[in-house]
């Protein structure tokens, strides 16, 4: 299994929209987008007026989602998560799987440990990743617990859900990298 990672360019975007309209990803991404709102909500990225960096993910050579990293510190006044206790120097991640045929089969994980380990991790400045997950999205917070995170204990979110707060520093990262992740079901 190869994976790798693409920036997203606008060419893109209509695969995006794909990817978002599926219920799957709807389900923890919201109502399914139109083509104006995935350019309004992406471009900015693509163009480098806005701090998020879009990738898709390439697994043997199709382009199955899409995964994005941010500094926390470039949102200052994000209250979209609410207070999830940031520290210095903390990353953010998002990320799906957008083809139905590549659920549920320890993808995931793979995808989120290399983003990690080749382009997160890899800009020196970053000492942690912290993200938010909807508590019943196990399949996401499963999959960071797979890769080294701490999901730590359900927190109030804005919405009026409760969300999981997964943490990986760089250092429990690099512990984790020396065991063998494990395969199975996300």
């Amino acid at each position: 299994m190869e994976i790798s990672f693409e920036p997203l360019r606008r060419e893109h975007l209509p695969l995006m929209q794909a990817w978002l309209s599926q219920a799957h990803v709807a389900r923890w991404w919201g109502a399914p987008k139109t083509l104006g709102e995935v350019e309004a909500e992406y471009g900015p990225g693509i163009d480098g007026t806005e701090p998020t960096w879009h990738f898709l993910v390439i697994l043997d050579g199709h382009a199955i989602g899409m995964i994005q990293w941010y500094h926390w510190s470039s949102y200052p006044h994000e209250e979209e998560d609410g207070d999830i206790g940031v520290q210095p120097g903390e990353a953010g991640v998002d990320y799906l799987i957008g083809e139905p045929d590549c659920i549920g089969h320890g993808i995931g994980p793979l995808v989120i440990a290399r983003f990690l380990d080749e382009i997160v991790f890899a800009e020196s400045s970053v000492t942690g990743v912290r993200t938010s997950v909807h508590t019943d999205n196990r399949r996401s917070w499963r999959g960071l617990e797979k890769v080294g995170f701490t999901v730590g204990s359900a927190l109030p979110h804005p919405q009026g859900h409760l969300q999981y707060v997964p943490t990986i520093t760089r250092d429990q990262r690099q512990a984790a990298t020396s065991t063998k992740l494990p395969r199975g079901t996300d």
